[in-house]
């Protein structure tokens, strides 16, 4: 998936279709972009890998305009990752959504993966 300021490739296997949980992810790294010094920066590698990251466990942007002021969270698009506020890490509504998302009872999928309550702290 190449996009304007895209940096990454991320691909998404999911193989518990029935109860819609993502049992497994891979992400891979587009890193030509990090040839151009506006994005060979910690500031964007960071934001980068969490926001294709979390994209794997299920998360989606919070906004998508690269104008706007930034959200405090990897899942924004922007110019400026380092902020302020910083967009390099998840925030408290990205760790909300993983709890709504894998919050249940523990069972065992299909694939025999382990699913259990509370995987992710809220912060």
């Amino acid at each position: 998936m190449f996009r304007r300021n895209c940096l990454c490739i991320w691909f998404l296997r999911n193989s518990a279709f029935q109860t819609g949980h993502i049992v497994q992810g891979v992400v891979k790294l587009n890193d030509s972009y990090f040839n151009t010094a506006k994005y060979n920066t910690v500031g964007f590698k960071n934001l980068v890998m969490c926001q294709e990251v979390g994209h794997t466990f299920g998360l989606d942007h919070q906004d998508e305009t690269q104008t706007n002021i930034n959200l405090g969270t990897c899942m924004d698009y922007t110019t400026n990752p380092v902020g302020p506020p910083s967009n390099e890490h998840p925030n408290a509504h990205d760790y909300e959504e993983l709890e709504s998302i894998y919050a249940h009872a523990t069972a065992t999928a299909s694939n025999g993966y382990q699913l259990l309550t509370h995987v992710f702290p809220v912060k």
